[in-house]
């Protein structure tokens, strides 16, 4: 029985044909399942390393992610935040704050 490699960041499907790893998830080198991002990251895009940080104004609140969410005015987030924080008493922020 001749076993398919696949290219690094793909992985085999159910028909043991190559697909690249779906948004939401990541995959290293070697065999393996691809792996949901976990909370307050992501990737966008098909065929990951890695996935990336909320970025300042934004957040990930939940694992297999393709996109990091807004802060809404009056809320802030700093890097890789998993929630929007309350603006303290007598500040403000507008649309995607951050600290």
């Amino acid at each position: 029985m001749f076993l398919l490699g696949c290219e690094e960041h793909w992985r085999l499907d159910e028909n043991n044909l190559c697909e690249p790893c779906p948004a939401g998830t990541y995959k290293g080198a070697g065999s393996g399942p691809c792996l949901d991002c976990p909370v307050a990251k992501y990737t966008d895009e098909e065929g990951q390393s890695e996935c990336r940080l909320a970025e300042p104004g934004t957040y990930v609140y939940d694992t297999g992610s393709s996109e990091a969410a807004d802060c809404s005015a009056g809320t802030y987030s700093s890097t890789a935040a998993s929630y929007c924080q309350v603006c303290a008493v007598g500040s403000y922020s507008g649309d995607r704050a951050s600290e």
